[in-house]
Formats: C-alpha cells, sequence, structure tokens
C-alpha cells in the first residue's frame, strides 16, 4: 500500500500527536 506518498510536516504532526496521546 501507499502509506508514505506524499507525508507533510502536518501529516508527521498528526502522526506524533496521535501516538503521543495513545
Amino acid at each position: 500500500k501507499e502509506f508514505i506518498q506524499a507525508i507533510t510536516p502536518f501529516d508527521l504532526q498528526q502522526f506524533i500527536t496521535g501516538k503521543e496521546q495513545h
């Protein structure tokens, strides 16, 4: 699957936030 297709700083922020919040 195309997981890392167009990663942006915002997406990275969301990823870190979600991972940190979980």
